[in-house]
């Protein structure tokens, strides 16, 4: 038996459809970026003390260690790869700060109604080409992919210390320093990139919003997430917005939409 339709009382606008139809394919108020954050944060903070133990040694007097003599002429690779690191790991927490945005109820309506506002208005005006999926990007794959470069980067540089630390230097402890320094300078490419790749990301995404955000201000505020969800409530026949408000948002969430009353996308002049 064919179900019978129900009679919603209002249709979806373009920039509902699409507030939902990305709240139906996303993971919201979760940062799928954390597993690969923490990874990137772990292991460059093992390498960073790794390296210092070994910048110490190649510090240390000619009677406290064998490979000090030598260990000494790797000493500009071993700051620069610490500070090249460092500056990796800056760069991962700000990602994450960034990741976090979307993991608050407030910063989510914010950016997710602006944006697809900022689209539809865009459409209006005849602006053709917006790619607002640009301000998503922290989030998305573009995202994902460039922390994935930092852990892969700070991989590179433990398989390097763990290639010095673990074989047997036997007489051969100015080889094996050489071939940790050649080892080092190989891999600040790769930190060098990882950085720049995570940097653009943020920058991309960030350009975007704030584009997004002005361009609203001029014009109007939207409250259209806080009729979806109040219509949820109150309409059983409303059955994509059941599914947002039962299983895709916490209560947290509801709360701040229902109570937001000055609408979303603006910003104090």
């Amino acid at each position: 038996m064919a179900e019978t339709p129900c009679p919603c009382k209002q249709k979806l606008t373009d920039g509902e459809k699409g507030i939902l139809n990305f709240g139906l394919s996303s993971e919201m108020l979760k940062n799928p970026n954390a597993a690969a954050i923490n990874m990137a944060r772990q292991v460059g903070g093992s390498n960073v003390t790794r390296l210092n133990g070994l910048i110490d040694a190649a510090g240390a007097t000619p009677l406290q260690g064998q490979l000090t003599p030598v260990l000494a002429q790797a000493l500009p690779q071993l700051n620069q790869a610490k500070t090249k690191i460092t500056q990796l790991q800056n760069t991962v927490t700000g990602f994450e700060t960034e990741c976090n945005r979307f993991t608050d109820p407030k910063q989510l309506v914010n950016i997710i109604s602006s944006l697809s506002l900022y689209g539809e208005l865009s459409c209006a005006l005849g602006i053709e080409g917006l790619d607002i999926g640009g301000g998503l990007n922290v989030v998305n794959q573009n995202g994902q992919l460039s922390i994935n470069y930092a852990v892969a980067a700070n991989v590179d540089i433990e398989n390097i210390l763990n290639q010095f630390s673990d074989g047997s230097l036997g007489t051969d402890a100015a080889g094996a320093v050489q071939q940790l320094s050649e080892g080092l300078n190989t891999a600040f490419q790769a930190l060098d990139a990882a950085n720049a790749a995570i940097g653009n990301v943020m920058a991309q995404a960030s350009a975007i919003q704030n584009e997004a955000a002005n361009f609203i201000q001029k014009y109007t505020s939207i409250n259209s997430l806080a009729n979806l969800v109040n219509e949820a409530s109150t309409d059983p026949c409303f059955k994509i917005g059941s599914t947002l408000n039962g299983s895709l948002v916490s209560p947290q969430f509801i709360d701040v939409v229902r109570g937001n009353s000055i609408g979303f996308g603006t910003s104090s002049r």
